[in-house]
């Protein structure tokens, strides 16, 4: 069977830039480009690249993100740069087009959700001048599962499981989803680490999106994950206030697909410091309309699993050992499938959202009719 979309996507971040790049610079976008700082020490450059088409000044913005989790980004990147390559459909000439290619370059690079300080980005936009969030749960839990000896000759310490059995006997299997998915900002080896400052990415982040400060007045975003929810199946979803102007018309765009975190109980964990609240400080005076799409790739429990195997190799494990190398194809297939049908109906799918959203902001009047 052919996969006409398979051209886009790329099995690693180098390849991966150099498709997006190619095709933002054939469409005549404006490119930026941010250098990693640890780039200067790989022999190769590794960077966030910005393309932006259609009117820069113009009061109606999308943003398409990718990378917000690193590895997550191969996804991303190969629906950015399909989109782009088919620009020619769209007339977004009194629109704002922001394309933002691996927000985390270095966990791209290197196979990690987390960035060169393992920190989680999408929990690293908080207030930092204020007390960071507690997470109660995961400092109960972070020495049964941050340990030096998770693996003894390439074999799992027998004791972690049991250690997350009667930890989850405690105080309920909930109580254990908050503490690895919520985030957490005092263990900075650590899961969910949201860091103890803002990160480069946060700042260039911010930087990228002051272009369109002065004169954006709706701002729509799609920062595309990959690894929650059924196989290739997506979910849309937004934190927007419950009644709000910005939730309704995310339901009227988005469908029966949204998923609305604020409302009580959507999620087992409330999370802080994501993307949303990045909107919500760039553009303090727009009408703002950011969600996260999702597109399922495996389980819970081996999202959960993997995360502190991770943990547990990058700080005390060899990743040319053949432990080493299991965790890291397994993270790789986890959040990007080596299946082309997968990739093919994650492109459809995404296509069909971004077209929504275009549609939606072209046709979109003064704040003032609303």
């Amino acid at each position: 069977m052919a996969y006409p979309h398979e051209q886009y996507f790329s099995q690693d971040y180098f390849s991966a830039r150099k498709k997006f790049l190619k095709a933002a610079s054939q469409q005549n976008l404006q490119i930026k480009s941010f250098l990693h700082p640890e780039s200067a020490k790989s022999d190769r450059d590794f960077a966030i690249d910005v393309a932006i088409a259609g009117d820069l000044n113009a009061s109606r913005l999308l943003v398409i993100n990718s990378g917000t989790h690193g590895l997550e980004g191969l996804a991303g990147s190969g629906i950015q740069t399909g989109i782009i390559d088919q620009l020619e459909s769209y007339n977004i000439s009194d629109i704002a087009l922001c394309f933002i290619h691996a927000l985390n370059p270095w966990g791209m690079v290197h196979a990690r959700r987390q960035n060169e300080d393992n920190i989680d980005l999408n929990r690293n936009f908080i207030d930092f001048t204020a007390t960071s969030p507690g997470n109660l749960y995961y400092d109960l839990l972070h020495d049964k599962v941050c340990i030096t000896n998770l693996f003894i000759d390439n074999t799992e310490n027998p004791t972690v499981p049991k250690r997350i059995t009667r930890f989850i006997d405690a105080h309920g299997l909930q109580a254990y989803h908050v503490a690895l998915f919520q985030g957490q900002y005092t263990h900075a080896n650590g899961i969910g680490f949201g860091g103890w400052k803002p990160s480069w990415s946060r700042r260039m982040f911010y930087q990228t999106l002051e272009e369109f400060r002065r004169t954006a007045e709706l701002v729509t975003a799609i920062d595309i994950h990959t690894g929650l929810g059924e196989y290739g199946e997506d979910i849309i979803i937004n934190n927007s206030p419950q009644n709000s102007t910005a939730l309704h018309l995310a339901q009227q765009i988005y469908g029966e697909k949204l998923v609305s975190i604020s409302e009580e109980g959507a999620l087992p964990y409330k999370t802080k410091g994501d993307t949303f609240y990045a909107f919500e400080q760039a553009f303090p005076n727009a009408l703002n309309i950011p969600v996260a799409l999702e597109f399922g790739t495996s389980s819970v429990d081996d999202l959960m699993r993997l995360q502190i195997e991770d943990n547990w190799l990058i700080h005390h494990g060899d990743l040319r050992s053949a432990t080493g190398r299991r965790i890291k194809d397994e993270l790789k297939h986890f959040f990007y499938p080596n299946d082309p049908k997968w990739r093919q109906n994650i492109f459809s799918k995404a296509k069909q959202h971004i077209d929504a959203t275009i549609s939606f902001i072209k046709g979109f009047g003064p704040r003032s009719s609303i």
